[in-house]
């Protein structure tokens, strides 16, 4: 397709060729009238003068037409620098971008290789995973059980002492190995109470006394009691029975629970009833998990109740008045009497 300025310079040509044309015609015109009239008269100096000044006119036009079409080439010329230069800017670019081009798939084969290295050792690590037999699951019956680490024998015969038992005990079974998983062993109220490191050596050390026949005969293997909890029933509705909470109690747990019992009740400044309720520590742990229990369509929190142990002979906190190894001291006044003889009628502190 042709540009503009080539359009241009063919139409400054033509009429240059046009121009050119016509001076000859002129000359050619001059020497035929020469050669035909011998007698031609030389012409006067005005149309000389006229002729050379068309003459100057033309060659005016040609020297500006010739100057134009340099000023034309010295532009297009400059235009192929520029585009030449151009090129030349692409040529790199497209090195550069070939460059580019070979260092991502250089990357790319690199993260592909690595990739397959990470793969293939979670592969590896799976099927080793598959391969190691995983730990039987508890059910939540069975984590919330309290393990049954104690074993405690009694003596059948009421004259032979607890210490005889352990002798006896400990000549049977040492050899055996039967007393490894053994933690502590304790005499309480005619009692041998042992305490293993696990449920499983409690259960084994108590079928090993069972099926020994010479132990069998003079020991007696009693089941230690299930251990209790207390928990607090924040506002329950007026009128609430004991029955009333061991049947909310039985919903929201959706089983039959046992020895349950209503300790007390009491109420606060703000006139709301609470209950404290002493049952199972397995059932306890249940009922603190769901968080709230449901009287008469009414939504009661329950949470842990914790005793503080007080000793009503030094008025102390941490043990009970059984266990007290201090002075006696009053309840009311502060003086060394018991607070129950006291004849003040109000505290003094």
């Amino acid at each position: 397709m042709e540009t503009p300025i080539r359009n241009a310079t063919q139409e400054n040509m033509i009429d240059f060729a046009e121009n050119v044309t016509t001076l000859l015609t002129v000359a050619r015109t001059i020497e035929g009238i020469f050669a035909k009239n011998k007698s031609y008269h030389r012409p006067t100096k005005t149309a000389v003068q006229q002729e050379f000044l068309k003459l100057d006119t033309l060659f005016g036009h040609k020297e500006k037409i010739i100057n134009q079409l340099r000023i034309e080439i010295d532009s297009l010329q400059q235009k192929e620098k520029e585009h030449n230069e151009k090129i030349e800017q692409l040529k790199e670019k497209d090195l550069q971008i070939a460059m580019l081009k070979g260092q991502l798939e250089e990357s790319r084969n690199f993260n592909r290789e690595i990739l397959t290295d990470n793969l293939k050792a979670i592969t590896e690590a799976i099927n080793t995973t598959k391969q190691v037999q995983p730990a039987p699951t508890k059910s939540f019956a069975e984590a919330v059980k309290k393990q049954q680490t104690t074993v405690i024998l009694a003596p059948k015969d009421k004259d032979q002492s607890v210490k005889d038992m352990r002798s006896n005990i400990s000549k049977q079974l040492k050899k055996s190995g039967e007393l490894d998983g053994v933690k502590r062993v304790l005499i309480d109220n005619n009692q041998l109470i042992i305490k293993t490191k696990t449920d499983e050596q409690a259960q084994k050390l108590q079928e090993t006394i069972e099926k020994n026949t010479e132990l069998k005969e003079v020991i007696m293997v009693r089941t230690p009691p299930e251990q209790k909890a207390k928990i607090i029933c924040y506002g329950i509705p007026e009128g609430t029975t004991e029955q009333d909470l061991i049947e909310g109690i039985n919903r929201i747990l959706e089983i039959v629970t046992q020895n349950t019992k209503l300790v007390k009740t009491f109420t606060d400044n703000n006139n709301r009833t609470h209950a404290i309720i002493l049952l199972l520590k397995r059932e306890a742990i249940q009922l603190l998990r769901r968080g709230r229990i449901f009287l008469d369509l009414q939504s009661c929190t329950v949470k842990p109740f914790y005793e503080i142990k007080r000793c009503y002979k030094c008025q102390q906190t941490g043990h009970t008045s059984l266990q007290c190894k201090n002075d006696t001291k009053c309840g009311k006044c502060g003086e060394s009497h018991d607070t129950r003889i006291c004849k003040k009628e109000t505290k003094q502190y």
